[in-house]
């Protein structure tokens, strides 16, 4: 077993000396180990995967998985959101789904918050086709009737309402690569390919009233979002960077040299 595991090892090297459009994965079980271990290897040989290993216990999960769930103490109510958006009362019974706003279309509802009425603003980001989105932010209310559509030029990341005043946040970002500029031959490393495309992030934050209006756009947005009950001001997970803002725009503070990755703020 072991003169196999040697084998994988020379013909994965064997074939990474040559471009390659599939990613690279070895796996020695514990008989092909010296001292018994498990291990696996994964290489994301692709500019989107960024190299990670994403590492999940084993579960049974029902059907729409959730991205976010939200609690109602007011009216002991559960919300959660994935594919579908569901409510359930106490006992975790459900009381009713909202199926129907993707159609067949690719997406989901990414981000849920609650107001002080028990009704619920909801993110969606929809994938219509390549070159087209259907990102919307949602209010539901208590009965699961959309009661409120607003169409986002954004692809919105985290949904965030300030229950003082009914108010609600919205923060997302899109991302635009220009690929012209490589030639026939496709570069084989992430620096490589970084280093011929042009890729130009576009953030932003909106803020709506309790009636669905805009009063505030930032140029600044990103991953998530929370308000600080303290003084209404809102901090902002941004692409690289943490961005303090007051209720009415003005940025308070901002913490760089942060990572580029998805990161959440509580």
């Amino acid at each position: 077993m072991k003169f196999l595991v040697l084998v994988l090892i020379s013909s994965t090297v064997f074939f990474i000396s040559k471009p390659v459009l599939s990613c690279t994965n070895l796996l020695v079980t514990k008989g092909a180990s010296a001292d018994g271990s498990t291990m696996i290897t994964y290489s994301g040989d692709s500019y989107e995967f960024y190299g990670e290993l994403y590492y999940s216990p084993a579960a049974k999960y029902p059907d729409g998985v959730w991205l976010d769930i939200a609690f109602d103490k007011n009216n002991n109510s559960v919300w959660a959101v994935g594919s579908v958006i569901r409510k359930y009362n106490p006992d975790f019974e459900q009381e009713f789904q909202i199926g129907s706003i993707l159609g067949s279309s690719v997406g989901g509802a990414f981000s849920i918050d609650i107001t002080s009425d028990g009704s619920a603003w909801a993110a969606i980001q929809e994938v219509l086709d390549s070159n087209d989105t259907g990102n919307q932010l949602l209010k539901i209310s208590t009965n699961g009737d959309i009661i409120k559509t607003i169409e986002l030029d954004l692809v919105p990341n985290c949904v965030c309402v300030d229950k003082s005043d009914d108010s609600v946040w919205v923060t997302g970002m899109e991302s635009n690569r220009d690929y012209s500029q490589i030639e026939e031959e496709w570069p084989e490393t992430l620096t490589e390919l970084n280093a011929v495309i042009e890729t130009d992030v576009q953030a932003y934050t909106h803020k709506y009233n309790s009636n669905g209006e805009k009063v505030l756009e930032l140029g600044k947005g990103g991953y998530s979002i929370v308000i600080d009950p303290a003084d209404k001001s809102v901090w902002i997970a941004c692409h690289d960077s943490i961005v303090h803002y007051s209720n009415t725009g003005e940025i308070i503070n901002e913490f760089k040299d942060v990572s580029k990755q998805h990161k959440w703020i509580a």
